[in-house]
């Protein structure tokens, strides 16, 4: 019993801990970010896998396999600049918000359909920003109005 309230009680700090970098992911904004400091293959091909991995998940509301949790892993543990940070805290919000909310044990929840139709779009918004980093000129200079 005294297992289960300590382990209840670590997965609510380990929430509310993803809930406070995600306000200040939020704060400071993804759309704020200078192109050039996210244009990194490395950071761009793995965050894409990341990205594949957690939007199958939701669309088709299960869990990741072992083989994609070492990816996602990987990836996070993984050194970046400040604004590849950001992306990646991005990602663990939405992974993590999509694990605390979901039904599994009943898949046609209604509230499952709201969290899938919330989370996907903010996947979307973020696959659209690394897209722009592989094809903008490195040259430095924005012609963005």
């Amino acid at each position: 019993m005294f297992k289960k309230k300590i382990t209840t009680l670590l997965a609510t700090t380990v929430i509310i801990s993803v809930f406070v970098v995600s306000i200040a992911v939020h704060t400071r904004g993804i759309e704020n970010m200078d192109i050039n400091d996210l244009k990194e293959p490395t950071f761009v091909a793995l965050a894409n896998e990341v990205i594949d991995i957690i939007q199958y998940v939701i669309t088709n509301r299960t869990y990741h396999t072992d083989e994609e949790r070492d990816i996602i892993d990987k990836f996070i543990d993984l050194s970046h600049s400040e604004n590849q940070e950001m992306i990646k805290k991005e990602l663990m919000r939405i992974k993590s918000k999509y694990f605390a909310n979901i039904n599994f044990k009943n898949y046609d929840d209604p509230n499952n359909k709201i969290l899938v139709n919330e989370l996907l779009p903010s996947l979307r918004k973020i696959r659209e920003r690394l897209s722009e980093t592989e094809n903008y000129p490195s040259t430095g200079n924005s012609n963005e109005e």
